[in-house]
């Protein structure tokens, strides 16, 4: 048999990264890995795959730890940035910088290399409730109908206000709002999951507005929250953000927690099935809460039933966000317990 010349003529099309099928240009960006936007230049075929590639969770890094607090600090609440949110990062690995560059680039460092702050950042058009706005504009117009029977032109400048503040948050603030928002979700977007995150004193109509358009459905395994104390409307929101970002462990750190509280969270963590560390952000007491320790060890007995057991602890200091913070008080399947109720 005569073997037949397998050499290319100078007219045969040479392969060339161009022209490789799928299967094989997915093999080789999971190999190239980060940073691959330039991939996307080769050709269309090549551009569509890197898209498919990122849009994947599972090939992207997690991000280890990340911080979101109140814009402004707690004496401030009633101010404006209260409202706005400051995110850090902690990025350690190298490979994990490359990934995120696009990202943090413009984030400084804040005492630590692998530790990145963003700048405060505006996440809501309108930073009040719905129900203060409500009655702001309610009394807005019984304002501008009163006038208007003693002096119309009053009425119609009031009207005109209105009219140049809305227009200025559909205009101004709207896009701004948009941009700060696309940008937080292309970090969170851009990871596997979130390892620890931690919400410090987020107003709360702010932190539905992270939880919806920044967060979204990415992972969450620890999640930890700092407040002034857990009320009903917190306690909702945790429970919420557990279930839908399939939260594996939850710490709250609070300043004040009551017996009425204690019970309402214990009923919380047992709804969404997910063990539940209690600190108290102090930075000594023998006292739990205001109260003697036999007080607590009573009532998580009385509240304590299988599967989930509440125990108080020794108030062992916690590697947390600023501040101390002390375990006070564990929820948790029995099999689970580190230490029981003595």
């Amino acid at each position: 048999m005569e073997l037949q010349d397998l050499t290319l003529d100078d007219e045969s099309p040479r392969p060339n990264l161009a022209t490789l099928p799928p299967d094989i240009i997915r093999v080789l960006i999971g190999m190239v890995g980060d940073p691959m936007e330039n991939l996307r230049l080769i050709s269309p075929t090549w551009s569509a795959m890197v898209v498919e590639y990122l849009a994947d969770r599972r090939n992207h890094p997690p991000l280890e730890d990340v911080h979101i607090h109140a814009g402004g600090p707690d004496r401030e609440w009633w101010t404006e940035k209260a409202k706005d949110v400051k995110v850090s990062a902690t990025i350690v690995a190298p490979r994990q910088k490359d990934h995120f560059h696009g990202i943090i680039r413009y984030w400084p460092h804040v005492k630590n290399p692998d530790i990145y702050e963003s700048p405060v950042i505006r996440v809501r058009r309108i930073r009040i409730s719905a129900f203060t706005l409500v009655a702001v504009l309610f009394l807005f117009f019984v304002l501008t109908y009163g006038l208007a029977r003693f002096n119309i032109l009053i009425s119609v400048a009031l009207v005109l206000i209105l009219a140049v503040y809305y227009a200025f948050l559909q205009l101004v603030v709207k896009p701004i709002v948009a941009e700060n928002l696309d940008y937080l979700e292309k970090l969170f977007s851009r990871c596997s999951i979130v390892e620890k995150l931690h919400l410090h004193n987020l107003n709360r109509d702010t932190l539905d507005v992270v939880r919806r358009k920044a967060l979204k459905d990415v992972g969450i395994k620890h999640l930890v929250v700092y407040d002034n104390e857990c009320d009903a409307d917190l306690r909702k929101r945790i429970i919420a953000m557990a279930l839908i970002h399939g939260v594996e462990q939850i710490t709250v750190c609070v300043k004040k927690c009551s017996e009425g509280q204690l019970r309402n969270i214990f009923l919380a963590a047992i709804e969404a099935g997910k063990p539940l560390d209690i600190c108290e952000t102090i930075s000594s007491s023998e006292k739990i809460f205001g109260k003697e320790k036999d007080f607590w060890v009573k009532k998580c007995r009385e509240m304590s039933d299988d599967p989930f057991t509440a125990s108080v602890m020794e108030g062992e200091k916690q590697e947390l966000g600023e501040g101390t913070h002390l375990l006070r008080l564990k929820i948790g399947t029995s099999h689970n317990m580190s230490v029981q109720i003595v």
